[in-house]
């Protein structure tokens, strides 16, 4: 039989697991299949990679697979497949087949033929059948296009997963790429941890969410224990996660579990993903930290009874606050997502949602609802028109509330109109931020600044307000350009690494910078004062400024952002992007300066030039930290054309220069580290 080509997708930059390609590796192992495999996770250039292996070699097909966000990626290695492997099929597998329509899956993607369902049951089956040319219309899984066009879809058929231990096939992954940047949402990047489930799929039937298999199965717990052996005895780690969409449908089966896993001799810590209908007590949960469960996470999605029944979540808001209540008693450590913008959500709807993670002191995030193929809302959103390009929409998928395009990405099926929705769902985020602000803001804030030839990064350091632990947050502040200098305030992924309780960043409370509470104060009394407020600038600092109201600004009287250079698009979230001309026609009475590098001379010379009104200048960032980032920009500038003369190349060459030859310029006409104090 031919060998096949086998490549991973991955988000650039977002190191993520691929649990389900090490099972899809480990069943072509145990049916003697020979494979090449690319993990574009660690293969920085993998598109050139995966040119050479299908010049090289004469495969029977290329298979990828993953979720239906990838759909960009898919097509990419659909189109070289057919440019430089002809004949070669195209495969596609995992949550894409379950979700993806054919138009989607045959015409714009590309692909040849589908599996979906577990890979053990007969993907080893449909290749052999593909390589000898045989029928396969009787391989459960397969979807597949006849001559005629029609497309079947054979039905699946589910694992027995009590009848052998299939374990994933890590060995063919750098585990100790993953291991060292493995993060989790609300528990931080320290955890160094590998995977593993309990089982596959899951009870739920949401209507925003198409589960991977469907039903939950139950790994047998002692092939669970043996699979932790296993992956004691080979990798170096120090954390399990159980990555499944669902740890244990009840409380009984994770007692029997942490009874089972006391008796492993050098156990791991260990953090799953729970639904609250689970109904777990405070005993259990108490077991589970005997066992060494670290924190736990559950899908909270809303605080409304309606909007929970609108989802078919099958739990209701008083479950949510018994599970966090019990989670309290038992010293469990726990978070949980929430979704706005759901259909028929109302203003009273978003309000009773913050109002649960407030009063409940839950360790939260927003995701804004994404309607995507294979979901009851993605069926909603066509019946209502609200899709006009199907693919137009799934590249535009995002979850994020605040991003610049998020007015125009939101297939809003709430009860409010876009406007609306946008006005209420920023306040309330931003009230849920105000809370963590006063009970999670790190204590003993200091705030520096380093310095080298290439970038510019900003250290926070202090103490969690909790439970006293050391806890640094650093960002880039300036790399080819201004990044940004108030940091990240609240990120799902800056958590105390001891108590996992959120760390609000606060840089006016940093007890180095001299004056700088002084000026937010100073700000807050002049903005009050501002009836037409445009943002300038399109960077952290903006989504730091929309995100939370230390600023004290009146949302409802900001009438624009002006990025300051050239920027795509009609809005910016809720506001209009607008440019030097129609700045000056809104006729501001207050300009909001969120890039420090920007010349506020520059601003007054653009209104007085045109004859209107000078609005007042009002610099989010205090004066010791302002000085810190010009400090640090006109060092960056003084180094790069230190390195330029030192090159005797021009700034356009630098840029084709190889890395190596930049860095040994940059040692020899500065010093690695600067810190500006």
């Amino acid at each position: 039989m031919r060998k096949v080509l086998i490549v991973c997708p991955a988000t650039p930059g977002w190191p993520e697991w691929p649990m389900g390609m090490a099972y899809v590796l480990a069943c072509l192992d145990r049916a003697g299949i020979r494979f090449d495999f690319v993990d574009m996770g660690v293969t920085p250039d993998w598109e050139r990679r995966l040119v050479g292996l299908l010049k090289s070699e004469r495969y029977l097909a290329v298979c990828s697979g993953g979720l239906i966000g990838f759909h960009a990626f898919f097509r990419r290695i659909a189109d070289l497949t057919r440019r430089h492997c002809p004949g070669a099929s195209f495969i596609l597998g995992g949550h894409i087949i379950r979700d993806g329509n054919d138009t989607l899956l045959f015409e714009t993607v590309g692909m040849d033929y589908g599996y979906f369902g577990e890979a053990e049951i007969a993907f080893p089956r449909f290749l052999e059948a593909l390589d000898r040319g045989e029928d396969f219309s009787d391989i459960p899984g397969v979807l597949f296009r006849k001559d005629d066009g029609t497309v079947v879809r054979n039905p699946q058929s589910r694992l027995d997963l009590t009848q052998e231990n299939i374990l994933p096939a890590w060995r063919y992954f750098d585990c100790d790429f993953y291991i060292r940047n493995s993060s989790f949402a609300f528990l931080g990047d320290h955890l160094r941890y590998m995977p593993i489930l309990s089982g596959r799929g899951c009870v739920g039937r949401c209507g925003f969410c198409s589960p991977s298999l469907g039903g939950f199965r139950k790994r047998p717990i002692a092939h669970v224990i043996e699979e932790i052996e296993h992956l004691n005895a080979r990798y170096d780690y120090d954390t399990l996660c159980f990555l499944n969409e669902m740890f244990y449908p009840r409380a009984r089966e994770v007692r029997e579990f942490c009874e089972a896993y006391l008796r492993v001799p050098d156990r791991k810590q260990w953090f799953a993903q729970l639904r609250v209908d689970s109904n777990l007590d405070v005993d259990t949960l108490r077991l589970m930290r005997e066992a060494g469960c670290i924190a736990v996470s559950v899908g909270i999605e809303s605080g409304s009874d309606k909007i929970l029944r609108n989802m078919n979540k099958k739990i209701s808001s008083d479950q949510t606050r018994r599970f966090f209540a019990n989670c309290r008693e038992a010293g469990m450590p726990a978070s949980g997502t929430v979704i706005v913008g759901y259909d028929g959500e109302t203003e009273d709807d978003l309000r009773q949602t913050f109002d649960l993670l407030i009063e409940e002191d839950i360790s939260s995030g927003e995701a804004m609802l994404f309607a995507y193929q294979g979901t009851e809302v993605y069926a909603e959103a066509l019946r209502r028109g609200l899709i006009a390009d199907e693919t137009a929409h799934l590249d535009a998928c995002s979850g994020n509330l605040f991003q610049a395009d998020a007015r125009e990405v939101f297939c809003n099926l709430t009860d409010m109109d876009d406007d609306t929705f946008f006005r209420v769902a920023h306040r309330e985020v931003r009230r849920y931020y105000r809370h963590l602000y006063d009970t999670c803001s790190v204590a003993d804030l200091t705030y520096e600044v380093k310095t080298s030839w290439r970038w510019t990064r900003a250290a926070m350091r202090g103490k969690c307000r909790h439970c006293g632990q050391p806890v640094s947050h650093e960002f880039v502040m300036f790399g080819g350009r201004y990044m940004g200098s108030l940091g990240p305030g609240v990120d799902r992924n800056v958590i105390c690494p001891k108590c996992f309780r959120p760390l609000a960043y606060n840089p006016f409370e940093a007890v180095n910078l001299a004056g700088d509470a002084a000026h937010l104060r100073k700000f807050r009394a002049e903005a009050a004062g501002c009836e037409r407020i445009v943002l300038c600038g399109v960077n952290a600092n903006l989504d730091f400024v929309l995100r939370t109201d230390l600023f004290g600004l009146d949302y409802d009287r900001i009438v624009g952002v002006h990025p300051l250079t050239p920027m795509e698009g009609k809005f910016y979230t809720r506001y209009p992007l607008v440019d030097a001309e129609r700045l000056v026609g809104l006729r501001p009475d207050g300009l909001v300066i969120l890039d420090e590098t920007a010349d506020p001379a520059a601003l007054r010379a653009l209104f007085a030039d045109r004859g209107a009104p000078v609005p007042a200048i009002l610099r989010a960032s205090g004066d010791a930290l302002a000085e810190r980032v010009r400090s640090s920009a006109c060092l960056v500038c003084k180094v790069n054309r230190a390195t330029l003369r030192y090159l005797g190349m021009s700034a356009r060459e630098i840029v084709s220069a190889p890395l190596r030859l930049l860095r040994r310029a940059g040692r020899a006409t500065a010093t690695s580290t600067t810190k500006v104090k």
